[in-house]
């Protein structure tokens, strides 16, 4: 893939998506936005270009008078090294650390990150979804990647400020 996306193409077109959900009086408005984070996870172009979208949809919809109500949170999924992303369950040590030494470092009363565990029947299902939905990106890579990442059993989100 030689194309990289345009954030600010991405940001509109989302903000297009939610302005016509707020039209057919669909849910309440977007309060948590969910991307990668400015790594990519695996620095890839597309990966890095959501995060740029993510951050100027919240930066733009601050500055519109009608959103401020709804103020969005932006959190992003954190990337980590490369032996890290490879441990699978076994990351949950070293992440737990992170949360130990990041909580000492900000301070009770800073946003607090999220973390996410699959218990290994939903592992398996997201391996199969994967393998199934997307057949023509399986390389030899992707069988090491589904079988041993750690985003497959555990996902860190931190709160972003836009």
């Amino acid at each position: 893939m030689t194309a990289k996306w345009d954030p600010h193409r991405v940001s509109d077109t989302l903000a297009g998506i939610l302005a016509v959900s707020r039209q057919q009086q669909a849910p309440p408005p977007v309060d948590i936005l969910i991307t990668f984070d400015r790594h990519g996870v695996s620095a890839h172009p597309n990966h890095c270009a959501l995060y740029d979208a993510g951050r100027i949809f919240v930066q733009q919809k601050q500055r519109g008078s009608a959103n401020r109500d709804y103020p969005t949170t932006l959190y992003t999924l954190k990337s980590t090294s490369w032996f890290r992303k490879y441990l699978s369950v076994l990351d949950l040590i070293p992440t737990l650390l992170d949360v130990v030494m990041a909580r000492e470092a900000k301070g009770h009363h800073s946003s607090p990150p999220l973390y996410f565990t699959s218990p290994p029947v939903r592992v398996r299902l997201a391996q199969s979804a994967m393998t199934r939905a997307h057949q023509s990106q399986m390389r030899w890579f992707r069988w090491g990647w589904i079988m041993m990442s750690r985003y497959m059993v555990l996902n860190h989100l931190e709160p972003e400020s836009a």
